[in-house]
């Protein structure tokens, strides 16, 4: 359902109750807690088209971003933003920085 089509309303509840109800435990279980799939939910839920979607995945992230360090995941959602809308920019800042390709601030 969550990957289905037109699928707004239901990827953004998803989100919400990942954010209302995410705990330290469940991270750290990963493939072995009550929800398994979680991180794809957000994930799913930040590259949605629809702007209500990736706040609710936001807000699902930054609950988790409270529980544990999620830097490298924002950081890799960086990237791939300023890749995709400004190609140009994100090699030059790689070819001068000399980096594997991460954006710094």
């Amino acid at each position: 359902m969550i990957l289905s089509p037109r699928n707004e309303i239901v990827t953004a509840a998803a989100c919400e109750l990942i954010a209302s109800s995410i705990t330290l435990k469940e991270i750290m279980l990963e493939g072995q807690c009550s929800v398994p799939h979680w991180r794809t939910i957000i994930d799913l839920g930040l590259k949605h088209r629809k702007s209500t979607v990736q706040v609710a995945a936001a807000s699902a992230l930054a609950e988790v971003s409270r529980l544990v360090d999620c830097s490298a995941v924002v950081q890799r959602y960086v990237d791939i933003t300023v890749m995709a809308f400004q190609p140009e920019i994100y090699l030059a800042i790689v070819h001068s920085s000399g980096t594997s390709g991460r954006v710094r601030p």
